[in-house]
């Protein structure tokens, strides 16, 4: 698991591309490297486009800090989510619990399905 901060020029924004695995084998460090860089910047955007493996602790550890986030006065974004983490927030049904907006290619669209908790229009059949 690697990653790299990006400011921006306020100095109060940053943002973290992750590359490589976000598996129980990683998530230790993550979380306690997360957590600093959390408590410094009013602002962090987290790019996962390079994430590569995911397990349920990776899984874990988003919904921690989106739940850790809460509580401080952080803006938390999660982007560009990797087609492995995609998989694993349909398989759970997490995508509405992390709030952020997806974006999903024309081949995955009817792939993931992304609907865990939403009610139907009256009119559909």
């Amino acid at each position: 698991m690697k990653y790299t901060l990006e400011k921006t020029g306020d100095d109060e924004s940053v943002t973290v591309a992750v590359t490589g695995d976000l598996t129980i084998y990683t998530v230790a460090q993550l979380k306690e490297d997360f957590k600093s860089i959390i408590n410094h910047y009013k602002k962090t955007e987290i790019d996962f486009s390079g994430i590569r493996q995911v397990d349920t602790a990776g899984i874990q550890l988003l919904l921690f800090f989106k739940k850790y986030n809460d509580s401080a006065d952080h803006q938390l974004i999660f982007r560009s989510h990797s087609r492995e983490l995609l998989k694993y927030m349909d398989l759970y049904g997490t995508a509405g619990m992390f709030t952020d907006k997806i974006a999903l290619k024309k081949e995955d669209k009817d792939v993931f399905r992304f609907s865990y908790g939403l009610k139907k229009h009256p009119e559909a059949k």
